[in-house]
């Protein structure tokens, strides 16, 4: 089934710190840092890139299918060097209101908030603009870094889902991970309530 394409364009999203954008050729030495570097792919589908003409075919196809897909995939701009620092993706099931989130970080960046950051400008588009009602996420088990970024975006474990998939020939189990919109529209205003309070409190 042929989802529609119209509402899923790539928008810019920013933070304070992160740019997310379309990812271009340009890119590719920012890219490949990453995808090169065996701590970061240890958790990714995908192994390890071992020279930059792999990384430009893969960016390839991803500036091929901009427009043409309902699975969105930004690149992570730092705003201070304007490098890419990772990638991040939602992938939608529009005809059941739901997507699935991902995302990658260049090691030196790790442990600085900036994946958390990322997640968060994307919960917000899916929930306010696309109308999602669920997003997920699904993390290595014993990936305990991936899962606590989601927990500061207020995500909630469902559960381990035994041997799940294969990944790179080995039967994976996968921790689910779910925000629904309701969670996400309490959490924003509670945070909206706290800012008012230190404004108050700032008086």
């Amino acid at each position: 089934m042929e989802f529609p394409v119209s509402p899923l364009r790539l928008p810019v999203l920013e933070s304070p710190r992160l740019r997310l954008r379309r990812l271009k050729l340009e890119d590719v030495p920012d890219v490949f840092q990453y995808n090169s570097d065996p701590e970061v792919v240890r958790y990714l589908l995908w192994t390890r890139h071992t020279s930059e003409s792999e990384t430009r075919a893969d960016l390839q196809r991803v500036i091929e299918r901009y427009g043409k897909t309902s699975d969105l995939r930004w690149g992570i701009e730092l705003k201070s060097t304007g490098h890419i620092i990772g990638g991040c993706k939602l992938a939608c099931r529009m005809e059941h209101k739901r997507a699935e989130v991902g995302y990658v970080l260049a090691r030196p960046h790790w442990g600085q908030g900036y994946a958390a950051e990322a997640v968060r400008e994307i919960a917000h588009y899916g929930f306010e603009f696309l109308e999602l009602v669920r997003i997920e996420a699904l993390t290595f088990a014993e990936h305990v870094m991936s899962g606590r970024v989601l927990d500061k975006c207020g995500f909630q474990v469902e559960g381990t889902l035994r041997s799940y998939e294969l990944i790179k020939g080995n039967p994976t189990d996968l921790k689910m991970y779910s925000l629904l919109r309701s969670e996400f529209e309490a959490q924003s205003e509670k945070q909206k309530q706290n800012q008012m309070q230190n404004l108050e409190t700032q008086r």
